[in-house]
């Protein structure tokens, strides 16, 4: 058989890649023999993705594309112009039979290259509200993936699927006892998850240590909280309080996502595609506080997962340690609406996502 040849464009942004991972997974569980290339930003970070995973990538220029007339949408402009030459050069390398993307200035290049090229295009829009490449983008798809109804009402693309966020499979491969045995939690306690993302967030990081003592009063709660790179906090304020640090686990950043999802009884988390899609794909109630900023992206992906009944939102600015607290003690004393958030997260269907996609992808291919 011939191997289907398919790239991936996503990088710029971990929200853009894990995506990308996810699909690319669930093509090599059907498709053992495929070629799969990636391109991706020329951050530190996509390159130890790919490199932790052995894959081929390519990396080409790009920058985020500001709003507005400025100098530094010269600079984006001109940036987008050599990663689409970049991209044309790996296209015709590499020679694709389509080309799978995520949106972001990265898709942006890669697009315009493949469209150039003949190759056919198929999008994902991560988002809610999909981003400004998405939406220009569309046009040209000969398929496109979206996480809803409404967000595909808003794209211009001749067809669209409805899939949800696809999670890549290292994230669903825990069991709970375990992952509570490995962390060295008992099985009854209540575990609070907090996690601002990749590069942490400073709110949530607030509003935690500040809760701490609060919290840790309760000898049944757990904490485990991820700071993000250089914001772990000082510890020393447990200790003058006596508190049991052993019930908080504190770490910039874990690779093992799935362990802390399926030990975890409600997640308080930014309002991004990816981590509100792993959170539902273990089915745990959400706390979500949607960056404010980024044109509004996560209040979109946000009310998507509150008007499922899978989620709390609360505003950046109102979200405070009492604020935390009230909101921790009214879930630990309604079992009924955990469960009922529970299932509606699962309800999501993000488990199954990468492997819908991956079924569409494979209708763009020729025939062979």
């Amino acid at each position: 058989m011939t191997p289907v040849r398919v790239l991936f464009a996503g990088g710029g942004t971990s929200g853009h890649l894990t995506p990308c991972l996810a699909v690319a997974q669930s093509l090599l569980e059907r498709r053992p023999e495929a070629k799969v290339t990636f391109v991706v930003s020329r951050r530190s970070a996509d390159a130890a993705m790919m490199s932790a995973r052995d894959l081929d990538y390519h990396p080409i220029f790009g920058t985020g594309m500001p709003y507005g007339i400025s100098p530094a949408t010269v600079l984006s402009l001109a940036h987008l112009g050599v990663g689409c030459i970049q991209a044309m050069g790996i296209i015709r390398q590499v020679r694709p039979q389509v080309l799978f993307a995520t949106g972001g200035f990265i898709s942006a290049a890669t697009v315009l290259a493949a469209r150039t090229l003949r190759v056919p295009v198929m999008l994902h829009a991560c988002d809610a509200m999909p981003d400004r490449t998405n939406r220009l983008l569309a046009r040209w798809a000969a398929s496109m993936s979206v996480v809803s109804d409404e967000a595909g009402a808003l794209l211009a693309a001749r067809h669209v699927v409805v899939t949800g966020q696809p999670v890549r499979p290292e994230v669903l491969q825990a069991d709970p006892r375990q992952a509570r045995d490995e962390l060295g939690i008992h099985p009854s306690a209540f575990v609070v998850l907090v996690t601002g993302g990749s590069q942490g967030a400073e709110t949530l990081n607030r509003a935690t240590t500040g809760a701490l003592p609060n919290l840790l009063e309760d000898p049944n709660i757990h904490v485990i909280h991820l700071t993000g790179a250089g914001k772990l906090p000082d510890l020393s304020q447990l200790h003058t309080l006596g508190l049991p640090a052993e019930r908080y686990l504190v770490q910039e950043h874990r690779s093992d996502m799935s362990t802390l999802l399926a030990a975890s009884d409600v997640v308080v988390t930014r309002a991004g595609a990816s981590s509100l899609a792993e959170a539902s794909a273990w089915g745990r109630p959400m706390i979500v506080v949607p960056y404010p900023y980024a044109g509004g992206h996560q209040h979109h992906n946000a009310r998507l997962y509150e008007r499922a009944g899978a989620a709390w939102t609360v505003e950046d600015s109102d979200f405070d340690a009492p604020r935390l607290v009230g909101l921790i003690n009214r879930l630990r004393e309604a079992p009924c609406t955990l469960h009922t958030m529970s299932q509606a997260a699962f309800s999501m269907e993000t488990r199954d996502a990468a492997g819908k996609i991956t079924e569409q992808l494979l209708t763009l291919l020729p025939p062979s």
